[in-house]
């Protein structure tokens, strides 16, 4: 099984999405662009199974504001980076739903 990266940030708020709903998104940028496969199973940096239910490629800004259900939820700051990743790198977001036995 995969190692997907998470952040200590990421993970405390991965974690506590996971609790309240069964799925979260992530948003991937250039290197690991392409790397995970829709079906796959991945391990999180803090110890969660994860399914991968969708993979979305963004074209541009625009797409990203619409398709990205925590668009809300972004800080100025991270808008800005964001948007900025448009101009010469590619973006995913990666639906990720807890995987249970």
């Amino acid at each position: 099984m995969r190692l997907i990266y998470f952040t200590k940030e990421e993970e405390e708020k991965a974690k506590q999405i996971l609790k309240e709903r069964d799925k979260l998104y992530k948003i991937l940028v250039s290197a690991e662009h392409g790397k995970y496969k829709k079906g796959e199973y991945v391990k999180s940096t803090g110890g969660e199974r994860l399914l991968i239910t969708d993979i979305k490629i963004m074209k541009d800004f625009e797409a990203f504001k619409k398709e990205y259900i925590h668009y809300p939820e972004l800080k100025t700051a991270n808008l800005e980076e964001i948007q900025q990743a448009f101009t010469h790198k590619k973006v995913e977001i990666i639906e990720l739903k807890k995987y249970r036995r």
